[in-house]
């Protein structure tokens, strides 16, 4: 059986009713220290007049600072908060995620990247040679990519996957963000392959696609068109009514 522990910050147990037990663990501390001090005065404080007294007091003012800061979470058939403070969790829910990777900037090299991504990139060679003039403007992009995510928070390029040694290079859309931790800075991103291109692809440094919120929108095709290559998809109730459908999805209904 396994347990979790969690550890709150000082705003949340005194805004809680932890408070109380804080404030009783703290005034049993204080006992303890203000008492063995007026000791050396020839001053009696009668809770802690003894050793007894002070060792009682001082662990029970300590259980209580603790009891009041960690909770002790037991990893049961209903998981609580304690679960989130488990390493192995977060990367069995990063392997589960679209292709990922996360990389220390300015290095180029991925820190990590997760199981979706080494299955449609490939492994990632230790080191990336540019053999070729097309290799070369890879590498490239990614760099630029990288550059702009960490000096304007975010990116997204339209660009290919590295070339490794048993998988070609691949189409991509590849968003970048930006994370500032403990005076660091990393690069974490996620990909989406890319089926076809827009025409005239040769002459556009930037391309508009369409949006909700700040997510893009991705149409859905008919079909795949092979059986071998299917992705099997399935399709809400809901979804099947296009009647029912509110205005702001008119789009969707016209395109049916």
């Amino acid at each position: 059986m396994r347990f979790y522990l969690s550890f709150a910050s000082p705003a949340n147990v005194f805004s809680s009713k932890r408070r109380w037990a804080a404030l009783s663990g703290l005034t049993c501390l204080a006992m303890l220290i203000v008492g063995g001090s007026l000791q050396l005065g020839n001053i009696t404080v009668p809770p802690v007049a003894t050793p007894p007294r002070q060792i009682a007091v001082g662990l029970v003012g300590f259980a209580l600072l603790v009891a009041s800061f960690v909770s002790v979470e037991h990893a049961g058939p209903n998981l609580r908060a304690g679960v989130l403070t488990d390493p192995d969790f977060w990367v069995k829910v990063y392997n589960i995620m679209p292709p990922a990777f996360i990389k220390e900037y300015p290095n180029p090299g991925n820190l990590i990247d997760n199981l979706p991504f080494r299955i449609m990139q490939g492994i990632q060679p230790r080191e990336l040679e540019d053999q070729t003039e097309f290799h070369a403007l890879i590498n490239s992009d990614h760099k630029q990519g990288d550059v702009k995510a960490a000096r304007e928070g975010m990116s997204v390029f339209l660009e290919f996957s590295d070339h490794t040694p048993t998988k070609r290079p691949q189409l991509m859309l590849t968003f970048k963000h930006r994370i500032e931790h403990k005076d660091r800075t990393y690069i974490a991103g996620w990909m989406v392959p890319v089926e076809t291109l827009p025409t005239g692809i040769e002459t556009k440094e930037m391309l508009e696609l369409r949006k909700r919120g700040e997510q893009v929108l991705f149409p859905v095709p008919a079909n795949a068109g092979s059986a071998d290559s299917a992705f099997v998809v399935d399709v809400g109730k809901a979804v099947r009514r296009p009647d029912l459908y509110p205005r702001d999805v008119g789009a969707a209904r016209r395109r049916r």
